[in-house]
Order: structure tokens, then sequence, then C-alpha cells
């Protein structure tokens, strides 16, 4: 089915469950439709600076003027509960996506099976828990603040795979309750530039502690995501260079092949991930800190954490944020003396061009502060107001994500900019 069919199909399956919004059947909810939806506009102060959301083209970041395109979105949920022991959920989102149109696309279509008062089974798409709010990332009505920050979230690109999780959760004596999940399965997800990311095995778990007002989680997601597609067609013909390269005399070019080849075969990916919340009186303080582990290759290696508190006053939640995220690369450099020996003039282009300080920059980090506040027009739609201010370690060869850059390769853009934000978000 076309991807932006699914959406008019389940759109469609609302007038059955419209009114109540479930059809019940001797007390039992067997059938349920419900949704969310997000309306942003975003802009930046900055002619060099764009901003978009995973996994959108650069050509969607805008500088200097307002885009409902990035952080929109519509989704549409049903739920089918046929047993107290079994039931099935579909998930579709629409939002703008890797080639910057609007489509829509499953997030969730799983069967679950409670096996007991502890012990729960899903199988088919389900949710990949790599941070702390994964499973409310797309539902801003869900949220205090107007998204889940781009440091932590960017990271990984998939939010979901195909497979299974199981979880067990229990009451504990002493207080509070213990959730433990394990899942695993295969993902992908087609990128800006036509890249396939695939994921064909992941596995992973998370442990989540709560008592009271205070909640804290862990997490590690282990894959072995590698790149495909016409977008990543360069990276063979750039692995066969540096291989006849190193039967040129460039020894050091072996760091060429190792890295190039672990991006296409495996990069041995792994996701660590530790969050808190904590809620007293009407304050609301959050954290979360996330490393990305990874096998030599030219994608960079990512380590970031956020500190945030909210206040509570009647229907506005004003709320402060902070995040850092730092980038770099794992894969080592070709010795300079070792490119001049090579005699093939395309081939020593290619080496050089791997020596690139967009790969190998020494100080490419990015800091996040952020003000902003919710205020809940209706117990069901909230609107999120947010001002931030981003700052690059590197103005030259930082990382582009999320805030591609809008001016030259290689030249200077901002190294300080604003980002500006104000959206609805509701359920039904």
């Amino acid at each position: 089915m076309p991807k932006k069919s699914i959406l008019h199909t389940l759109l469609a399956t609302s007038v059955l469950v419209s009114g109540s919004n479930a059809i019940a059947s001797e007390g039992l909810e067997i059938l349920e439709f419900k949704g969310f939806g997000t309306v942003a506009a975003t802009r930046t102060d900055s002619a060099d600076n764009g901003y978009k959301a995973t996994p959108q083209p650069a050509s969607l970041a805008r500088g200097n003027s307002w885009s409902l395109q990035n952080d929109s979105l519509i989704g549409v949920q049903l739920d089918i509960a046929p047993h107290n022991d079994l039931s099935g959920t579909v998930q579709v989102i629409g939002r703008n996506r890797e080639q910057g149109d609007f489509e829509a696309d499953f997030e969730w279509a799983f069967i679950k099976y409670k096996i007991d008062n502890n012990w729960r089974v899903r199988v088919g798409r389900v949710l990949t828990p790599a941070f702390m709010d994964s499973e409310y990332r797309f539902v801003g009505y869900a949220n205090i603040y107007a998204r889940p920050d781009p440091n932590i979230y960017t990271v990984y690109p998939l939010s979901t795979h195909d497979g299974l999780d199981v979880t067990y959760r229990r009451n504990l004596d002493a207080g509070g309750t213990l959730t433990a999940s394990f899942y695993g399965g295969k993902a992908e997800l087609e990128g800006p530039g036509n890249i396939i990311f695939e994921a064909s095995r992941l596995t992973g778990f998370s442990l989540r502690y709560e008592k009271d007002n205070f909640m804290v989680r862990v997490s590690n997601t282990q894959t072995n995501m590698i790149m495909s597609g016409s977008g990543a067609a360069m990276f063979p013909p750039f692995l066969a260079a540096a291989q006849t390269a190193v039967t040129q005399g460039c020894t050091s070019c072996i760091n060429a092949v190792n890295a190039i080849r672990n991006g296409i075969e495996d990069t041995g990916l792994g996701i660590s991930n530790i969050g808190f919340r904590y809620s007293f009186d009407d304050y609301t303080a959050w954290g979360e800190y996330i490393k990305v582990h990874q096998n030599e290759i030219l994608n960079p290696v990512d380590e970031s954490y956020l500190l945030g508190l909210s206040k509570s006053i009647e229907k506005w939640t004003p709320y402060i944020t902070y995040s850092d995220n730092k980038t770099t690369s794992n894969a080592s450099k070709i010795d300079l003396s070792d490119i001049m020996k090579i005699t093939i003039p395309p081939i020593k282009g290619a080496m050089l061009a791997y020596n690139s300080p967009a790969i190998f920059s020494k100080n490419n980090g990015r800091h996040t502060f952020a003000l902003g506040t919710r205020y809940d027009i209706a117990k069901n739609t909230a609107i999120f107001i947010e001002w931030a201010e981003i700052s690059l370690d590197d103005n030259v060869d930082s990382s582009p994500l999320p805030y591609p850059r809008l001016s030259p390769q290689g030249q200077p853009r901002d190294g300080k900019f604003h980002l500006y934000t104000l959206s609805l978000s509701f359920v039904f």
C-alpha cells in the first residue's frame, strides 16, 4: 500500500469508532481509535544555519524564515483487544521524511500477549527504547518541552524495529516498581540522499525503576548498522582506492580501508543511555546521558547529556534546559608521507580527501541552552513556545546534524545562533 494511503485508511477507520472513540463488548473495549498531532513553526535567526528533524534532507533547513515542515506531524493509532490477554496495535505517523515530502508510514504494528500479571511479549514492529522518552518522542502533548532535545535524540535515527520485545514488571516489596525489557530484531530507515540505514542484528535491554515521584532508567542497544542504497554508492569505489593505495606503499592507508569497510559491512553500533525524572512540589527535574560506541568508521561518535527543570503554575509550565554534544571520529588519519608515495593521481587525491577536517575535526561539539513554556489551553491541547541558543565549538567543520550549514562547505558560519519554536500539540 502506498505510504500516503496508509494514513487515509486509518483516518477512514476513525469513522467507525467516532464519538466515544471505542467499541465495547461485555465491558471489554475491543476496538479503540486515538490520535495525536503537532503543528509547529520553526526558524533560526542565522542565514548560515538551518534546522531540520531526522531524517529530513538539508533542503528543508531554512535560515531566517519560518517553516511548518520540520516538526509538524499527525499520528493515528488503532488498538484491538479481542481478549483480556491478547491485543493488537497499529500506529501510523505522517510527517515530512527523507525526501522532504509528507509521507505516512507504520511506526508500530504489533500483537501483544499478556503471559501473566508480570510478563508480556509483543511481536511485530515495536518501539526501540534507546532513549528515556522514546515512547512519546512524537507525541508532543505528552511532553513538557517543545521537542525531545536534538543533542540526544538525533544521534540514532531509528525509532522502531521489526521483531519482538519481552517485558517483566514487578512491584517490589521495598516499594516502587521495576520494569525490565529485552528486545531484538531488525530495522531499516531511508535517510536523505538515498542512503539506507540497515540494522539486521538489533538487540538491547532497558531497566526502569519508579517510586512515588522518582524514576531512573538505563538502557543499552547494540546493532550492526550499515549504510547502503544509491546514496552510499561512493563508498565501494573509495574502498577500492584505499586498497590500491596500500599496494602502492601507503601502509597507513589501511586506516582508510578499515574505516570504510566497517561503514559498509558493520559499524558495531552501541548506544548506552541513562536518565532520571523527579517531581517535587510544583517542580520537575530531569536529565539524560547518552554515549554512542562504534567500530573504527568515518561516521562520528557522539556523547551527549541533558539537564532540565520545569515548574507548574496553573495552566503554565515554564522550563529551562541545557544540553551538550561532543562529536568525534574514532577513525585514524593517513600519514601524509605515505600519501606522497602514491603514484596514481586520482588515488592520491582520494587519500588526501580522506584526511579532510570535516571528518577529523578536533573541536566538533555543540551546546544548547533553551527557555520555553507550555500552556494547556484545553484538556487535550497545549501550546509550546521555545527559544534556544545553539553554540558551535567549530564554526567551519562542526557536525551538521540537526543544524545543516547553509553557507559553502569549508567556509566559516555563525558559531552562535538561535532556534525559535511555536507549536500546538493535541491528542484525540
